[in-house]
Formats: structure tokens, C-alpha cells, sequence
């Protein structure tokens, strides 16, 4: 996913690893790993047998078609999360089914007749790109719902040591954290490399996820000191990471 670094950010970290003499100190184990998915903090969409289907050819994120992976989601007015579509193709979503409450259940599921629909771009408030609110009207009903949102900051930073040291041979592990510096839901693209050519690898975590305002997630760098490296050897080791809302 393309996507630019901001600027105005920190968004890599570098550090220095150098041969030592001795037993190697694992800074953090691989069980502390915390990842945060969007899932846990708005909900799941409960699908029931009634729905209204929305679509868009022209939805935009400050200014510019809504990128690939950006969420939307439908809400009634009670809230209940109703309807949600991962964007696939730039500037369009859908078509997205927004559900009704079952009148079976003792759950509220989504919407009735007449309700207005709340929709939200990456958990912030949209608005739709016309004079018409989005209105649950009868079942099977399709609606074109081009939608905005503007004025949104979107930025991804990194957290961590700046230098460390490792043995010849084995794998040191290094955590750092990734941070949602922006207003809303992020999507997140990892990158690490060696100046080198070391062997540096991510685990224990995905390169590429979805992360909530102002959480973090830890993200573990795996690091082989080659064989033989001379003590005073250093290598430059670069964690990138890429927001894939910023266009």
C-alpha cells in the first residue's frame, strides 16, 4: 500500500548493535507482545436478516480518495455498531449492508425504519458529500452515500532504544513500539532493514495492521550478529513505519 512518511514526525529509529564479550541479556521476551486491533474497541457488527446496502464512487479523506484499507462504519442511533466495509479500491467503498435490529432477538442489533444512520471514517465522524442524510427506509434498499472527512491528522511514530550490543552468532531481541500519533483508526505498513546486511527480521507480530488513537503496539526486532564480527563492528539498523492513510 502507498503510502508517504510525515514529515513532521519521527518515523524510523536507528540503532547501533556492537559485539560484546559475556552472555547476551534478552532485554523483553516474546510473550510481552501487545497488539491492539481495531475489533476490540468499536465492536463487531452482529448480521441479521434485514438490510440496507450503501456504496460510494467518490468518498475522500482530507481532500483525497479515501485510501485502500481505511474503515467505514454505520451506527443507529442508539449507537449499535450496524454496518462496516474495508475500503478495497481507492475513493469507493461498498456495497456495505446495514443491518436491522431482528425483531426475534432480545438484542439490539441495528437499526429500524426511518432511523438516521451515523457513518464514520476510521472511528471519526463523516459527512455525506450531499443535503441527504443516510436513512434506513425499507429492506433490500440501495443507497449512494459519497462521503468526507477533512481536516484529519495521520501520523505514525516510533519508540525504542537507540543502541544495543549482541554476540556473534546468536539472535538479539529488541522491542520497540509503534504509536498512533493521528486523530483516527491507522493502518500501519513495518519495514526493517540492515546498512549491512545483517540478518534483522519483525516476529511475533504483523508487519501490516490496524492500530486506534494514541495506542501503541510492541513490535519485536529479531537481529543476528554474523559469525566472526570483529568487536568493534557496528551496524545501522532502520524500523520504518508507513502510514497507509497518508497519501
Amino acid at each position: 500500500m502507498a503510502g508517504r512518511l510525515i514529515s513532521a514526525l519521527p518515523n524510523t529509529r536507528r540503532w547501533l548493535l556492537k559485539k560484546f564479550k559475556g552472555t547476551l541479556v534478552r532485554l523483553l521476551p516474546l510473550s510481552l507482545l501487545l497488539i491492539f486491533f481495531v475489533s476490540s474497541a468499536y465492536g463487531d457488527v452482529t448480521p441479521t436478516n434485514e438490510w440496507i446496502s450503501l456504496y460510494s464512487h467518490n468518498t475522500q479523506l482530507n481532500g483525497e480518495a479515501i485510501p485502500v484499507g481505511a474503515l467505514i462504519d454505520a451506527y443507529d442511533p442508539d449507537g449499535i455498531h450496524c454496518g462496516r466495509f474495508i475500503v478495497s479500491a481507492e475513493g469507493q467503498f461498498g456495497f456495505m449492508c446495514v443491518y436491522a435490529d431482528d425483531s426475534y432477538s432480545d438484542e439490539d442489533e441495528g437499526a429500524e425504519p426511518s432511523d438516521i444512520i451515523t457513518l464514520r471514517i476510521n472511528g471519526l465522524l463523516a459527512a455525506t458529500r450531499g443535503a441527504e442524510e443516510v436513512i434506513w427506509g425499507e429492506n433490500g434498499e440501495t443507497i449512494e452515500a459519497d462521503l468526507a472527512i477533512n481536516d484529519v491528522a495521520i501520523g505514525v511514530d516510533i519508540n525504542g532504544p537507540s543502541s544495543g550490543s549482541g554476540t556473534p552468532g546468536e539472535y538479539t531481541y529488541y522491542s520497540l513500539w509503534t504509536v498512533n500519533t493521528g486523530d483516527g483508526i491507522d493502518f500501519y505498513n513495518l519495514d526493517v532493514m540492515s546498512a549491512n546486511g545483517w540478518t534483522v527480521e519483525i516476529v511475533g507480530s504483523e508487519t501490516s495492521d490496524y492500530i486506534n488513537p494514541s495506542d501503541s503496539a510492541e513490535i519485536v526486532v529479531r537481529v543476528m550478529v554474523p559469525p566472526g564480527t570483529e568487536d568493534d563492528a557496528t551496524d545501522d539498523i532502520t524500523l520504518t513505519a508507513v502510514s497507509a492513510m497518508d497519501d
